[in-house]
């Protein structure tokens, strides 16, 4: 899939949501920079506790693998890293896969 294809299998739904997220990674490099070569997609989405349920509607399996509810919302607990963007109150960082196609 070619790269710009690849980040609005992510990205549309997101904005369809009206979810905050950032790009990163190569991704983030082609857009400001210098393109290159990639295969993944490195977003970080900023989540409520309410917005659980509608990122697994808007990323269904089997084509995408999101974690369970439980564990996005213990993310969405845990305390900030020293690394993480800064963070509203009540959200968090966290991300979905696309399942590779066999």
């Amino acid at each position: 899939m070619p790269e710009a294809e690849l980040s609005l299998l992510f990205l549309r739904p997101l904005n369809q949501l009206g979810l905050r997220y950032m790009v990163g990674g190569s991704v983030a490099a082609i857009l400001y920079g210098e393109p290159r070569f990639t295969n993944d997609v490195d977003v970080v989405v900023f989540l409520r506790l309410e917005d659980i349920p509608r990122l697994t509607e808007a990323f269904p399996q089997p084509s995408f693998y999101v974690p369970p509810a439980g564990i996005i919302a213990a993310e969405i607990a845990r305390p900030p890293h020293n690394n993480s963007p800064p963070r509203s109150t009540a959200s968090c960082t966290h991300s979905c896969t696309r399942v590779a196609s066999r």
